[in-house]
C-alpha cells in the first residue's frame, strides 16, 4: 500500500484528533451526568489527558504542564480536554510534511531517552486515548453505569 500523502496525512490526523476530542467529551459528559466518582475511573482519564498534553510539550518543545500520573478533579476534565484540542489543531494547521517526519528527542516517564518521528508520536497518542477509554468503559460496566459508545465509526456517522 503507497504512503498517504502529505495532505492526505494531515486530514486523517485533524479528523483523528476530532474523534478523540468528541469522545472524551461524551466520558466527560456521562461521568458529570452519573456524579460517577470511582478513583480508578478518575486517574486513568487523567492520565490520558496528561499523556495528549505531554506529546504536545514534546513536539513543540515546551514545558510539559502536567505530570503523567497527576490526578486532576472531574470538574476539570472538559477545560484540559478543551486545551490539548486547541493546541493539537493549531500544530496540526501549521504541519508540514517536514514537520511531520521531524525526529523529536525526548525523556519518558521512566527517564529513558527516545527518538520518534512527530507523525508517529501523533498517532500514538490518539491510540493511547482510545486504550485508556476502552479501561474507563470497564470501570463503568462494574459499576453499572452504561459508558459512552465511542467507537470512531460512531464519531464519522454523525
Amino acid at each position: 500500500m503507497p504512503p498517504l500523502n502529505f495532505l492526505t496525512m494531515q486530514e486523517h490526523l485533524i479528523d483523528l484528533y476530532a474523534y478523540n476530542y468528541w469522545a472524551n467529551q461524551l466520558f466527560v459528559k456521562k461521568i458529570n451526568d452519573a456524579q460517577f466518582q470511582h478513583p480508578k475511573f478518575i486517574q486513568l482519564f487523567s492520565h490520558l489527558l496528561n499523556a495528549h498534553s505531554i506529546w504536545l510539550s514534546r513536539i513543540n518543545g515546551e514545558m510539559e504542564k502536567y505530570n503523567v500520573w497527576q490526578v486532576h478533579q472531574v470538574v476539570n476534565f472538559s477545560k484540559i480536554n478543551d486545551e490539548n484540542f486547541q493546541i493539537t489543531q493549531l500544530l496540526l494547521k501549521k504541519l508540514n510534511q517536514s514537520d511531520l517526519d521531524r525526529l523529536i528527542d525526548y525523556i519518558n516517564s521512566q527517564g529513558v531517552r527516545y527518538q520518534n518521528k512527530t507523525k508517529d508520536i501523533l498517532i500514538h497518542a490518539v491510540n493511547h486515548g482510545t486504550y485508556h477509554r476502552a479501561q474507563c468503559a470497564s470501570i463503568m460496566k462494574e459499576n453499572n453505569i452504561q459508558p459512552p459508545v465511542t467507537d470512531f465509526i460512531a464519531y464519522k456517522r454523525l
